[in-house]
């Protein structure tokens, strides 16, 4: 199988905009031009990955000293022989990525023409977006009521609640305790999220709830909870059923952007005293039933990510809510799960995204038995040249 993987995390705004020639505001192209090697943690080696440069010849260099797998990048059509590619996988779907496949599709193989997303459909768009969190969520509240006592560590105060217009939110804000957390249903980089502090914020004047109800007509009103840690579990959907691919403890920013992943452990004292695998077993169970029940077999295959949170709930216990939403696309949290095979069992590391002035910064990583037990390397290539984005992972030899 040879698969042809394509880095488009804006894929959401461009769906909201629809148009095949959609482009992305520069600050987040930046972004998409500086990480374009990342799918490459989710590929083989005789896979894909399509980049908009050279890749230097000295990050390949770093890779295989790492003992790290490495696909074939390519810059163009003329990279891939004809017939070889088995399969598509942007980062995540829109109209926009059509345009930038279409020059390879002639070299795929037909069984491409059986996959859901060989053309872009209408519903591809409610599908991809948070009113499948939304339908994620009314199942698994509805699994947690019918099963009191089963998944005691467990909990959802309140389900989103759609709000079509500023009326809404005021009526809205007469009734829920502060903050409340809104959400757009297509969003990128933590751009979809707006927190209303008290009953004091100047709603009917605020062009962010404004410009976005007029944009995407909806937005999701939840409230916001006091955070302990991040996680997401993966899975990967097909006519064959849902295969459960693990689960990853990451961080994010107070406006939610994602910032990095940890590998091994999670460093959080607060989860000292807290029953954390038992939790994790049962946030598996209760969310591979409620996906089930969506049938998305019938409709999608690929990944599917799901965020959920450990928070201290109103009476001070930590509960762990199971789906704060539903990424249907490749997410930094599979990243990391594909990364975790290069790492020492018996290590533990961090790997973080950060735009820096000064991104050179050479490897300097120790191997045992053909994994990285320590050290530091660079995730995609580094340069000397203006303002760029780095992924850097930082490894440490366990007790």
């Amino acid at each position: 199988m040879n698969r042809l993987f394509y880095f488009n995390p804006t894929c959401e705004l461009a769906i909201v905009n629809g148009r095949v020639s959609y482009m992305p505001p520069d600050r987040l192209k930046q972004f998409e031009y500086d990480l374009d090697v990342m799918p490459m943690w989710l590929a083989d080696s005789n896979d894909y990955v399509l980049v908009s440069k050279n890749i230097p010849d000295s990050f390949i260099e770093m890779l295989q000293c790492a003992s790290v797998s490495t696909p074939q990048f390519v810059l163009n059509v003329n990279d891939i022989k004809t017939g070889v590619i088995s399969n598509f996988c942007p980062w995540g779907w829109s109209p926009a990525v059509y345009k930038v496949f279409e020059p390879f599709f002639n070299l795929s193989s037909h069984g491409w023409q059986k996959s859901n997303f060989k053309s872009w459909q209408n519903f591809h768009k409610i599908l991809l977006s948070r009113f499948s969190g939304y339908e994620l969520i009314n199942h698994v509240v509805d699994i947690l009521q019918n099963n009191k006592g089963s998944f005691d560590l467990l909990s959802i105060p309140s389900k989103p609640i759609k709000v079509l217009s500023i009326e809404d939110i005021i009526l809205l804000m007469e009734r829920m305790e502060f903050p409340i957390l809104l959400k757009t249903p297509w969003s990128a980089s933590g751009r979809g999220l707006f927190k209303i502090r008290d009953r004091f914020e100047p709603i009917t004047s605020n062009n962010w709830i404004k410009g976005k109800l007029r944009e995407q007509k909806t937005l999701f009103a939840e409230p916001f909870l006091s955070k302990i840690q991040d996680l997401s579990f993966h899975f990967w959907i097909d006519n064959h059923g849902i295969d459960y691919r693990g689960v990853n403890f990451f961080e994010s920013d107070i406006k939610g952007a994602f910032q990095g992943c940890y590998i091994n452990a999670v460093e959080n004292e607060s989860l000292q005293n807290f029953p954390l695998e038992e939790a994790l077993i049962q946030c598996k169970m209760v969310l591979q039933l409620a996906l089930e029940r969506m049938k998305l077999i019938n409709c999608y295959e690929g990944p599917a990510g799901i965020d959920a949170i450990i928070f201290k709930n109103s009476k001070g216990d930590i509960v762990v809510h199971p789906s704060i939403e539903i990424n249907l696309r490749n997410t930094m949290g599979l990243v990391n799960l594909g990364l975790r095979k290069y790492i020492h069992p018996d290590s533990s590391g961090f790997w973080r995204i950060r735009r820096s002035n000064n991104c050179f910064r050479k490897a300097d990583i120790v191997l045992a038995d053909g994994l990285i037990c320590s050290g530091y390397m660079p995730l995609t290539p580094t340069n000397n040249s203006g303002k760029a984005y780095v992924v850097e992972l930082t490894v440490e030899k366990g007790g």
